[in-house]
């Protein structure tokens, strides 16, 4: 990733030896950083920081920092500085977080954004002969991969596919509720494929015929956004109701954008497992799930992507 900002300033005389790093914040955080919200560090690595925030007339919710190095999530402020240089070093999870005057406060340290970015989308036409081979090249590529889906997320991805694809509300919440929270970790795998679903159904909406499903997906996207707080971390909350709105990582995005048929499926596919321990790959199954319920209500679809096959589970 280029990038975006100068390196970080010394820190500011006469500020109580605060250090200031100048940062390009998400156009998904506006607002967010002049609110007056207070919350704490959920956890550090060292290329991202998770910080949860409440109050300041908002709804609670998860802002990022992420190294220059690190995944660009959709809800991020991304610094100059590399993980190689532990910018990070100063935070521990539960240090006293807040924003305002445009930064986000950890403890001693300020993120000051200078400016902003926009979470990807896809602006391009889109053609069901494009994305029905894309959709076989990178399910060929995911099945040749050695992880698997849990049984229990694989049965309900299948039933939130298949619920999608009928057009069956109440099944698709079911479906979503049996996903919500299922796994452990910051994004449990089940969130990881739920959003995958939301990203897919958003961000190929311009596919001829499948309007009624992004209709149904997007209602969905609302009702998971409501139920996500009390059912997940909050991190997986968060990233939850940002896939609702079609916004993701950037990895995410590349297979999104590989699904449409205007980028390599490999390499994108390869930048997507990278993340996490499994995140990638249960995100990428979600992706698949999405594209599958979208290509059974295009006329070409219908034809090529035959059987909607269930997502893989663990062997």
């Amino acid at each position: 990733m280029p990038t975006l900002i100068e390196p970080a300033a010394p820190p500011r005389p006469g500020v109580r030896g605060a250090a200031e790093h100048p940062a390009a914040a998400s156009i998904a955080l506006r607002g967010l950083l002049d609110s007056g919200a207070a919350g704490e560090v959920l956890a550090v690595f060292p290329t991202a920081v998770y910080v949860a925030l409440s109050g300041g007339g908002r709804e609670a919710t998860v802002a990022a920092v992420v190294a220059r190095d690190g995944v660009r999530m959709p809800n991020a402020l991304v610094i100059a500085a590399a993980s190689t240089q532990a910018p990070f070093a100063p935070h521990s999870a539960g240090d006293a977080a807040w924003t305002g005057e445009d930064c986000l406060h950890i403890g001693a340290v300020r993120y000051r954004a200078v400016r902003s970015w926009s979470p990807r989308r896809i602006h391009v036409p889109l053609e069901p002969e494009r994305t029905a081979p894309a959709v076989h090249e990178l399910e060929r590529l995911l099945d040749a991969q050695p992880l698997r889906l849990d049984a229990p997320v694989a049965s309900a991805a299948g039933r939130l596919r298949d619920a999608l694809i009928a057009l069956d509300a109440p099944a698709t919440e079911a479906a979503a509720d049996a996903l919500l929270g299922l796994g452990r970790g910051l994004t449990p795998a089940g969130d990881d494929v739920l959003a995958g679903v939301l990203v897919a159904c958003d961000q190929l909406a311009g596919l001829p015929g499948t309007h009624v499903v992004t209709a149904q997906a997007a209602r969905l996207g609302r009702y998971v956004a409501g139920r996500a707080t009390t059912r997940t971390t909050a991190l997986s909350a968060a990233l939850l109701a940002h896939a609702g709105r079609g916004e993701a990582a950037d990895p995410v995005m590349a297979v999104t954008e590989a699904l449409a048929g205007i980028r390599a499926p490999a390499p994108a596919l390869r930048e997507l497992l990278s993340v996490g321990h499994s995140s990638g790959h249960d995100t990428a199954r979600g992706l698949l799930a999405g594209a599958h319920a979208l290509m059974a209500h295009s006329s070409l679809g219908r034809h090529t992507i035959g059987g909607n096959p269930a997502p893989k589970e663990h062997r």
